[in-house]
This record gives C-alpha cells, structure tokens and sequence, in this order.
C-alpha cells in the first residue's frame, strides 16, 4: 500500500512484481494545483500567469487556483485626467476634467495625471475700466479711471466699461 497524501501508485501489482509507489508532486509557491492527486495518479502543478503591463492582479493565485488579471482602465485624456495611478493590483482611476464655465479662465492647464484649475475673471470696480477682455485662458484685466481735477480739468469723454475718462485742462 502507498503512503496516503505522500506517494500515488505508479505501477499496480501482479502475480510477479509488487506495486510501485512514488512521491507526490509538490506545487511550490509560484504554482497551483491543475489536477488533484488520487491514489493511481500523481497530482499536477502548474506556474502562476503573469500579469501584462495592460493588466492588474484581481487574484493572486493560490494553492488552487491560478492569478487572476483584468484589463487595466485606459483614460481619454481628451475629457479625463488619472486621478488614481494603477499599481500591480489596482486599477487605475479616471475622473473627468473639470470645464471652466463662461465666467471662469483656465489657471493651471491639465495633465494626464492633474486636473484643471479654473478661477472666476476678475469683476472690474465702479472705480475702474476693463482694459483687457477675459478669455478661456486669461483673466480680465482693470485699470483705475482717470480722476479729472475740479480746479484745473473737466471731463471731455466719459468712461465707459471698457474705456477711460478723458480730462482735458480749462482754458
């Protein structure tokens, strides 16, 4: 008789040899069991896959069963960022990149891995005109209003939002 969970029996008995008994293969731990040991047949093991550079783990393997892995996510830089780096066994993250609404301008450009910044365009005071309209990328721009002198000026040209008071000396 074979030694139960160590040998298998390779070759049976006859009238004129005995059994013949042999070791159990052993998986070691980068394998798994593919075939199950019986009493007439020696157990299997094969490798654990490897993950592709294209993939994470999302099982590690055991004793058992083979590593699982699953296609890493691929973010359309166009309208996301990463906003989580893939590791050997997560996947990676992406969220969408923030837009700038109509009153907002781009502060800080995205990446692949950042998103955008945006800020509100700068509201011009009663005291100022705007000299410079803000855009997608750039904040508007304000400059005091000329302030004419009582004594010496009068007003020519009256400011308006995006131009300045025009003084002009008295004669």
């Amino acid at each position: 008789m074979c030694a139960v969970g160590s040998q298998y029996q390779k070759t049976a008995p006859t009238d004129v040899s005995d059994r013949v008994c042999e070791a159990l293969t052993v998986c070691n731990g980068d394998q798994y069991e593919t075939t199950a040991a019986t009493s007439t047949s020696n157990r299997a093991c094969e490798g654990h896959r490897e993950c592709t550079s294209l993939e994470y783990e999302t099982f590690a393997g055991d004793a058992i069963a083979n590593r699982q892995c699953a296609t890493l996510t691929v973010c359309d830089f166009a309208t996301e960022y990463e906003s989580f780096a893939a590791a050997s066994s997560t996947n990676r993250v992406c969220a969408p990149l923030t837009p700038c609404n109509g009153g907002q301008y781009e502060t800080t450009a995205p990446t692949d891995t950042s998103n955008r910044a945006c800020a509100d365009h700068t509201t011009c005071l009663s005291t100022e005109y705007q000299t410079a309209a803000g855009t997608g990328s750039s904040n508007r721009e304000c400059a005091a209003l000329t302030t004419c002198d009582d004594d010496t000026q009068y007003q020519i040209t009256a400011p308006t939002d995006v131009s300045n008071r025009v003084c002009e000396a008295l004669t």
